[in-house]
């Protein structure tokens, strides 16, 4: 008696046994954070065949240019991807990290949206065109950090302003030059403490899109937020995302701002969620939506 397998269990098993053998020549990366969106059966694809061949093929694309999208389907079913990973690491860590982020952002289906996001990269899946920052577009940010004394406070505040500043212009002037939107900058704090800060737009917007994403991100993670207790942040969207770090050590590159967090501090940071034109929805339970479908 012979046994038939149908075409959608073949690419499926195809694409979790391709995620573990390549998960094992893996780089090691970090995980910042990510979310899974919808949940009921609107929100739902009704099929998974398209959507895991295009994500095997963005995977693929990862061993060759830092970023790539796709698109398959359409009405209900379409399915927009993308990854962008910071220019600074190299494609052998691209592609690890790809894969281990879609290897979650994969668990959230038949979920319409999920993004998750890395030190190394970012993916993103939508059933609504992502070519542009789109209101209710998700933004996520990690922060924490030392304290800051009060004195410190307004010092602090200023050298932050004028390093993101400096560096949205720098990342529009790199992108002029390499047709990249991303840069690093640093800025002496103290004769001890120096921040450091990198922002990066995917390729596909204009530089002076990439400058409004930047800025608009930013001060989106600056109004709820008291500056005392943010020397450290990841701010972060589909489109765009900045990261800055007050460290009293001298960071070799690529700068790794997640593992410094994590050798230094004894607390993980805290996180939080939004969308372009919200307000803030408070703290983040996308994560624990996540662990728990992983769970059943």
């Amino acid at each position: 008696m012979s046994i038939s397998i149908s075409s959608n269990i073949k690419i499926t098993l195809f694409f979790i046994v391709s995620i573990f053998l390549i998960r094992i020549n893996s780089q090691p990366t970090h995980d910042i954070f990510g979310s899974c969106q919808g949940g009921g059966k609107d929100d739902e694809y009704k099929s998974q065949t398209d959507i895991d061949k295009a994500i095997t093929q963005l995977i693929s694309n990862a061993s060759n240019t830092y970023f790539s999208n796709i698109s398959t389907g359409s009405g209900s079913d379409q399915f927009d991807a993308l990854y962008y990973c910071r220019y600074d690491f190299s494609l052998q860590t691209c592609k690890s990290c790809v894969e281990s982020a879609f290897e979650i952002a994969h668990s959230c289906l038949p979920n319409k949206e999920s993004d998750r996001y890395f030190e190394e990269c970012m993916v993103y899946y939508s059933n609504n065109s992502i070519s542009t920052e789109r209101e209710g577009m998700s933004r996520m940010a990690t922060n924490g950090g030392r304290n800051l004394t009060v004195e410190e406070q307004s010092n602090f505040r200023q050298i932050l302003d004028k390093t993101i500043s400096n560096l949205i212009n720098n990342v529009s002037s790199e992108f002029n030059t390499s047709s990249r939107n991303f840069a690093t900058t640093s800025e002496k704090y103290s004769s001890t403490e120096t921040l450091y800060a990198v922002g990066q737009c995917n390729p596909y917007i204009a530089s002076t899109n990439c400058s409004t994403c930047l800025q608009g991100i930013f001060e989106w993670f600056m109004t709820p937020n008291s500056i005392k207790d943010v020397t450290y942040a990841q701010i972060l969207s589909p489109i765009c995302r900045l990261s800055y770090l007050l460290s009293n050590e001298e960071l070799s590159r690529p700068w790794n701002f997640e593992g410094y967090i994590a050798r230094h501090l004894n607390v993980s940071p805290s996180s939080f969620s939004g969308t372009r034109g919200s307000s803030i929805l408070g703290a983040i339970i996308a994560n624990v939506a996540l662990c728990l479908k992983l769970l059943l």
